[in-house]
């Protein structure tokens, strides 16, 4: 079996990185513009918030509504498999920040309320593909 095949590296695949748990964490609480997830993430810059959301897009996890009209408006939702990740991604929250607590490391930040993705950027980089 292929490392790609794990189940454990789909799921690492979907929510590891560096941008993609700040992403999922901006729409935990509904749907956003582009400009307000620019806000709540301002560390990201334009072209790798758009690549990110497009990625989520292609692999089910985002939602990309087009509302038409003189100025297009345009919100992104995560989508309700998205959602289902939520009780995994706050036990690895805590986990994360007890065993950065243990650790005497700083402790991630899981202080938003209901903010389940954070901690996943430290702990698991997206696995690579085996050639």
């Amino acid at each position: 079996m292929e490392p790609t095949e794990f189940p454990v590296n789909r799921a690492l695949t979907v929510i590891g990185g560096k941008w993609r748990p700040q992403v999922y964490c901006a729409l935990e609480n509904g749907p956003k513009r582009f400009s307000e997830l620019e806000r709540e993430i301002p560390e990201i810059n334009r072209k790798v918030l758009t690549d990110q959301l497009r990625e989520l897009e292609q692999l089910g996890m985002v939602k990309r509504t087009e509302f038409p009209g003189k100025v297009l408006h345009v919100e992104y939702e995560l989508t309700e498999e998205a959602l289902t990740l939520q009780p995994t991604m706050k036990s690895l929250c805590k986990w994360g920040t007890g065993n950065a607590q243990k650790n005497s490391k700083s402790s991630p930040n899981c202080k938003k309320s209901g903010c389940f993705f954070l901690f996943i950027l430290n702990l698991f980089p997206i696995p690579m593909a085996m050639s």
